[in-house]
């Protein structure tokens, strides 16, 4: 069993509060907040902290509480470590906060395990929601499970980009400054992207900064394609689904999909925005949620 994996930046009251999984501890953040408890599960590449904008107004109605994901917390990524390794971590973390019947809200790769979480276990969830889920052409997804892993990187570009992203700054101004001026963070405001910056980058031994999650990890996600459309099929729990008007994610034929296999599901498109979403836009999001989820 592997040693603990402590963050420097994690108080003690979070640690003891952590979930231990295959010998790490699970750090989650506590957004605070009363009533009902609400799980967010962030995307590939991000942590909770990045969402303060869309968690904050939902404090207001429920207890928020976020786990980070295996990149924060394990160094590297192994072949067992896929999409629904991600929903058998947020499992096994509710059955230790012995809580059930909550809120499940995830952007991408967590829409994705929290959809995997609630088919597996529905008695976790009463209601999800669902922002930009990562449901690809059913022919992609095969086509990725036949051809062998070290050469999927030539079949989605967006891997042989991310390996190649500079990931070592001299300070976290640098990195705003350029990020500022790159297309995927236009629509994301100063303060969405300084959330992002303060809590996507650490410190390196030399004083300069660098990635926390690592572009490794983020790379090894885009060459896994997940396994949707049987499974969708499955799910049981009353479900929102988001989709950005521009999303270069979530394309338009397998949105029609979606809503044509789940007739039940609540679908809502949300104009002027693309695959990040809830941060482009995190106030009405949040604004759609709350109603979703008092009705």
């Amino acid at each position: 069993m592997s040693s603990f994996l402590l963050f420097k930046n994690v108080n003690q009251s979070r640690l003891k509060n952590s979930t231990i999984k295959d010998g790490f501890l699970i750090p989650f953040q506590n957004f605070g907040g009363k009533g009902e408890t609400l799980h967010f599960a962030h995307a590939n590449g991000f942590h909770p902290l990045t969402y303060q904008q869309l968690l904050q107004p939902l404090t207001q109605h429920f207890n928020v509480i976020a786990i980070e994901h295996r990149p924060f917390w394990q160094k590297k990524p192994t072949s067992a470590d896929n999409w629904e390794q991600i929903a058998n971590d947020l499992i096994q973390f509710l059955d230790s906060q012995r809580t059930k019947n909550i809120i499940g809200v995830g952007h991408s790769l967590g829409a994705v395990a929290t959809m995997f979480a609630a088919i597996k276990r529905p008695d976790l969830f009463k209601k999800i929601v669902l922002i930009e889920p990562v449901f690809l052409p059913e022919m992609m997804i095969n086509l990725f499970h036949l051809v062998p892993f070290r050469w999927r990187k030539h079949l989605n570009p967006l891997i042989r980009l991310t390996l190649k992203r500079r990931d070592i700054w001299d300070s976290k101004a640098e990195v705003f400054e350029s990020y500022r001026l790159k297309k995927v963070f236009a629509g994301l405001s100063d303060e969405v992207l300084w959330d992002y910056l303060n809590s996507g980058l650490k410190k390196r031994s030399d004083g300069k900064v660098t990635l926390a999650y690592s572009k490794e990890w983020e790379a090894h996600f885009f060459s896994l394609a997940p396994k949707i459309w049987k499974e969708l099929k499955q799910l049981k729990t009353p479900v929102l689904g988001l989709r950005g008007e521009h999303s270069d994610t979530l394309f338009p034929k397998q949105w029609a999909k979606w809503q044509n296999l789940k007739t039940t599901h609540s679908f809502l498109e949300v104009k002027n925005t693309g695959h990040l979403l809830p941060l482009e836009k995190p106030q009405l999001v949040a604004k759609e949620i709350l109603s979703f989820l008092n009705t």
